[in-house]
């Protein structure tokens, strides 16, 4: 069975992460040697999942491991305790992806009695954030005003004299800076080094997250799905997190892309069948919704679910379908699809209920009054369009209603069904279109129609008219002062009769 939005990540079986980091005086500056570092490996929520680690420092108070984890994304909690038992901590977070930074660095600032050196070399980093990733920013912290000289080591073959100086690195990895001073102290001349480790991932990562609303209060239970846009400019599902108590959720080290947020109601949620799926931007078509370049950790992207813009009626129709998506490396090439978003809308593409395909890939909408309808999937990267269904007393069962997911496109196939009459609109095609479309109608004996193109909105845009043949009609249409977005195409024809589709323009 295929989840989805779930996916498996693109790292599989043991992977490692390697923790590192350094331990150093809070008062003095100095490197506190064989000193007790605790790891402790969690999961994505903090909760604790294996034993702990203890490490021990080296002369230079730095620590390292490499954990095995056969986890995609986690986090670990690393501690050590200053001299009054007083625990510092700092919990950090990694993903495996096809791409990834699996180096996570924790440095720890400490009391400890200390006898100070007549000199003790000391510096700090500054890593510049939204300028270049690889430039950094070396200040000398040594407290002497006698230095007779000083250099700097910044582990990549250069060096430099200056008291505070910006270095610009070329490549990625870990680097180890070394400042060595010399200074005049009661008329001797002392030396001393000290030494800091940086590491540069190959790519930068972020934390990030929002709040979903329903209306003015967050939501009760629900979920946020996260696709990243890759290089072909294909929505791939990376992460699925689970709104807290307060209706945030929350990513973890997320690398630099472009990405799309959905959030949604779980179905034990009050929100379920009142409150929509919807993107980041508030938007309920992920065509539509904003994308989120993600550049920097933050907080802020909250989404409001937009509300079910219809009545459904109650009646005897009933409607079932199944979704599936195409693998051809499986014996009989279709998988169940758990999880999509499949919408019914009213003649005028209105919103009346939506369900969640279930673990066989099957939908259903029971207890449905005779009518019109349409069928909507809505599948993140995967374009859809709606289907026409007609329920009626001659009709009230819809069944094996097929929804097959393959190369970015759904396919939506039902079962004959019966017409009141021989005219209807097939299709409009292309969608997305550039300057043309053309709409597929078959006329029973001709009549004069009229066409109307609206934005969704429901603002008329232009139109046009065209005389029917008997049979198949092919109808085209220029388009080139469309701007890019959605639009309803109706035409109007034998005196009153109506049909609607929508289309898109890029």
């Amino acid at each position: 069975m295929l989840m989805f939005p779930l996916v498996a990540a693109a790292s599989e079986g043991v992977n490692y992460v390697v923790v590192s980091g350094q331990i150093i005086n809070y008062e003095y500056g100095n490197p506190v040697k064989n000193h007790s570092v605790f790891i402790q490996q969690c999961d994505n929520s903090g909760n604790p999942e294996k034993d702990i680690i203890e490490l021990l420092t080296d002369n230079e108070g730095f620590f390292y491991d490499s954990i095995a984890t056969t986890n995609t994304k986690g986090a670990f909690t690393i501690f050590t305790y200053d001299y009054y038992g007083k625990r510092i901590d700092t919990t950090l977070y990694y993903r495996f992806l096809i791409f990834n930074s699996n180096v996570l660095v924790a440095n720890f600032k400490i009391y400890m009695p200390y006898q100070m050196e007549k000199v003790q070399a000391r510096f700090n980093y500054y890593q510049k954030i939204g300028d270049n990733r690889f430039k950094f920013l070396f200040k000398d912290l040594t407290k002497t005003s006698n230095i007779i000289s000083r250099k700097w080591n910044f582990g990549d073959g250069t060096t430099s004299n200056e008291k505070n100086v910006e270095h610009l690195y070329s490549a990625t990895g870990f680097y180890k800076i070394t400042l060595s001073v010399k200074a005049l102290v009661n008329n001797e001349v002392q030396t001393s080094s000290f030494s800091r480790m940086i590491y540069i991932s190959d790519r930068s990562y972020y934390n990030f997250g929002g709040h979903a609303f329903c209306q003015y209060f967050p939501i009760d239970v629900g979920v946020a799905y996260l696709y990243m846009l890759d290089s072909s400019r294909s929505f791939i599902p990376i992460d699925t997190a689970y709104l807290d108590t307060l209706g945030y959720y929350y990513f973890y080290q997320v690398p630099a892309a472009e990405y799309l947020v959905k959030a949604q109601p779980t179905k034990n949620s009050s929100s379920y069948g009142k409150m929509l799926p919807t993107y980041y931007g508030d938007k309920i078509s992920w065509e539509n919704a904003s994308i989120i370049h993600l550049t920097e950790t933050g907080w802020e992207y909250d989404i409001h679910l937009k509300s079910v813009e219809g009545s459904l009626q109650s009646g005897n129709g009933f409607i079932h379908g199944n979704i599936s998506f195409f693998n051809g490396l499986k014996e009989g090439g279709e998988l169940p699809v758990e999880g999509v978003t499949v919408y019914l809308l009213n003649g005028n593409f209105v919103s009346l209920i939506y369900h969640y395909s279930d673990g066989n890939g099957d939908f259903n909408f029971s207890n449905i009054a005779f009518g019109d309808y349409s069928l909507k999937p809505e599948i993140t990267g995967v374009h859809c369009d709606e289907v026409s269904i007609e329920v009626s007393g001659t009709q009230p069962v819809v069944d094996s209603i097929k929804i097959l997911i393959q190369d970015g496109e759904a396919s939506l196939s039902v079962p004959e069904q019966k017409h009141f009459s021989q005219d209807f609109f097939n299709s409009i095609y292309p969608s997305p279109a550039l300057s043309q479309i053309k709409l597929a109608i078959q006329s029973s004996s001709g009549n004069d129609m009229e066409w109307k193109i609206f934005d969704m909105s429901g603002r008329f845009i232009k139109n046009g008219f065209y005389s029917l043949q008997p049979g198949n009609n092919i109808i085209n249409i220029n388009i080139p002062d469309l701007d890019s977005g959605l639009y309803l195409m109706e035409i109007i024809w034998d005196n009153g009769k109506k049909a609607q589709k929508k289309f898109s323009v890029r």
